[in-house]
């Protein structure tokens, strides 16, 4: 017998001026258009208009600039909500047209491109001649890092190049980031300000604040350079989760597998409205999906196995359309909704509290908007029974202080300052590596030497020396491809992928990451795609990584074979083993010390990086560390 445990909520958000506009909307745009801040935090609970705060940016006219509207990139957690946020915006330029002769133009950009020359000047031009561009966080790092272009033209893409058209670079929903992103991020900004490029402004947004990553851009920019527009008085507290109209919380142990039977009830089309659920995993979501599939349900299907379906190009894009796109009185989903796209009619939900607190008051946040009525049932383990009952004996004042006291009850996201801080040294070596500008080269080296990362220089000094020594021997050569192959993975946001064509239980055909289909599912293959027969109850294959990212070259030194035999232990400590054997086999090459000075050096800069090279087997991963381009 399940147990359930309900709570009930009544607020009114009300934040505004004289004409109804939020204060904060209006204190954001004031700042992006006259304002010297190098850096804005930008904290408001969901639905209270963070994304039309972007909007309203680009909206107003400046007089004093010769093109009288803000050229902005924004980058968003998921290509959903990059398409949303595009058609967001096209349509309010439609429908409120600017006050000044041009319209605002707006570009988005997602997919993959047809050749790597061509998504950089796609990006370039993107910039330069639209006021808006939004992406996600994955094809911008890659073009500021210089992967899309490995040559050796003066003209390749360079950081410089990424950034100095752009008034405003807006990372959205940055709380969802891991360390190694926002490690990256905090790369971007740093050699930015040492660049002295004047602009962009950076804002990190979200309803969600993390106090760590704040101090760390505060401590790298400087207090005076920082700006914390807010909603609420203490965004750090729960007052800045307001909600708006009536909200119904049922904590219950009941698994949600259970409750087919209601969403026949909402796909019968018997007026109840939407009802959502909201998963902590893409396999937990397809697992569901097939039992509503197997109970003559359809849902809409918001995760990540289906982006490829539901993706458009620029071209294909019709965004009166896209209003209307979700027809399915059922939507099925994980982080999509719970970062920011917005269902209508939501009448009910039934979601997985999620692996951190931020998941949970994320998720609510989203049923909370509203201004109406809101129902959500969260399904929990038993565990936590206890826990929400004694919440609700001892009594919440309101939400905001049951919010306080779940977060004491459920464990926050975890952001270490280590790990953000070696990927900032190791995305800022990438961008070294790819620029060709001496000058821009000389200014990035400076500024990774001046945050601690000089170390990763000395070994491409060691490799001038020996390229000019022995230029062909094929130890050297060998083991400065491994170098390259290894530090490559490091210029992706979230991670190189290779994707498989995969055959979904229901027939569908889509694209994936053939290392979590090899986990997950029980496979066949047919004519060289992958069906899955039947989704595991748990994951049976290592995930190998480097800095939590897929190894992007990873057959090049380890045995798949091990991998797809599901045994964890061995697949581990050949990774391991792997990589003392390879910088090994150099360390005892006594007959040439440059060689041998060279591997000690990289050992020196292994030791830092391979404690966050191999993604323990058990993490907790949620579709959005998956974003693909």
């Amino acid at each position: 017998m399940s147990e359930s445990i309900e709570f009930n909520f009544d607020h009114e958000y009300v934040d505004t001026d004289e004409t109804g506009t939020p204060s904060f909307q209006r204190e954001f745009v004031d700042e992006i258009i006259n304002g010297n801040h190098e850096v804005l935090f930008l904290h408001a609970p969901t639905g209270a208009g963070k994304t039309y705060s972007f909007i309203l940016a680009i909206m107003n006219s400046n007089p004093k600039r010769m093109d009288p509207h803000l050229h902005i990139i924004v980058a968003e957690p998921t290509n959903e909500i990059v398409n949303e946020f595009y058609c967001k915006f096209v349509t309010m330029m439609e429908k409120n047209p600017s006050n000044v002769t041009e319209r605002p133009t707006a570009r988005m950009i997602t997919g993959q491109a047809r050749s790597s020359e061509g998504r950089m000047k796609e990006i370039r031009g993107a910039v330069s001649s639209n006021n808006l561009v939004v992406t996600n966080p994955d094809i911008l790092s890659l073009y500021v890092a210089g992967n899309y272009l490995r040559t050796a033209r003066k003209d390749s893409a360079n950081f410089q190049d990424a950034l100095m058209q752009a008034d405003v670079v807006i990372f959205d929903e940055y709380h969802s980031y891991d360390p190694q992103s926002l490690g990256k991020i905090l790369s971007i900004l740093l050699v930015s300000r040492s660049l002295n490029l004047g602009t962009p402004k950076f804002v990190f947004s979200t309803a969600t604040p993390s106090e760590k990553f704040m101090r760390m851009v505060k401590e790298a920019v400087g207090d005076v350079n920082v700006l914390e527009i807010s909603a609420s008085a203490d965004p750090f507290s729960m007052k800045g989760r307001e909600i708006r109209g009536e909200l119904k919380v049922i904590v219950t142990d009941e698994d949600i597998f259970d409750t087919v039977g209601e969403a026949k009830k909402f796909s019968e089309g018997r007026g109840l409205g939407r009802l959502a659920y909201i998963f902590n995993s893409v396999v937990e979501a397809e697992r569901f999906v097939g039992n509503l599939e197997a109970d003559g349900i359809h849902p809409e299907v918001i995760d990540g196995y289906r982006r490829h379906l539901r993706s458009k190009t620029k071209e294909e894009t019709n965004c009166a359309q896209n209003a209307e796109a979700i027809e399915s009185a059922v939507i099925v989903a994980t982080s999509s909704i719970e970062l920011g796209v917005n269902i209508p009619d939501l009448s009910l939900g039934r979601i997985h509290a999620g692996y951190y607190f931020e998941n949970f008051a994320q998720r609510l946040g989203r049923f909370a908007r509203s201004g109406q009525h809101s129902f959500v049932y969260v399904h929990v383990d038993h565990d936590l029974i206890e826990g929400f009952r004694s919440i609700k004996n001892g009594g919440c004042n309101d939400y905001s202080d049951f919010l306080l006291q779940v977060s004491r009850l459920i464990a926050s996201k975890h952001i270490s300052e280590t790990e953000v801080l070696n990927n900032r040294d190791i995305f800022t070596y990438c961008i070294w590596r790819n620029t060709n500008r001496p000058g821009l080269k000389d200014s990035i080296k400076d500024a990774l030497q001046g945050f601690g990362g000089g170390y990763l220089f000395e070994v491409d000094q060691v490799l001038e020396e020996i390229r000019e020594g022995d230029p062909s021997s094929e130890h050297v050569k060998s083991f400065v491809d491994w170098w390259k192959d290894y530090f490559l993975s490091f210029g992706y946001f979230r991670g190189a992928v290779s994707e498989v064509m995969v055959r979904l239980p229901n027939g569908l055909e889509t694209k994936y990451d053939w290392l979590h289909v090899l986990r997950w599912a029980q496979l066949r293959v047919d004519g060289g795609v992958y069906v899955v027969e039947r989704w595991r109850e748990r994951g049976e294959a290592a995930k190998p990584s480097v800095s939590f990212r897929d190894f992007r070259h990873g057959e090049k030194v380890l045995d798949w074979e091990k991998m797809k035999s599901g045994n964890e232990r061995l697949f581990r400590e050949e990774w391991k083993e792997q990589l003392k054997s390879d910088l090994g086999t150099y360390l005892h090459i006594r007959d040439d010390e440059r060689l041998k000075r060279y591997a000690i050096t990289l050992g020196r800069a292994l030791n830092v990086i391979t404690p966050r090279t191999l993604r323990p087997i058990d993490i907790k991963v949620q579709d959005n560390d998956n974003i693909f381009i």
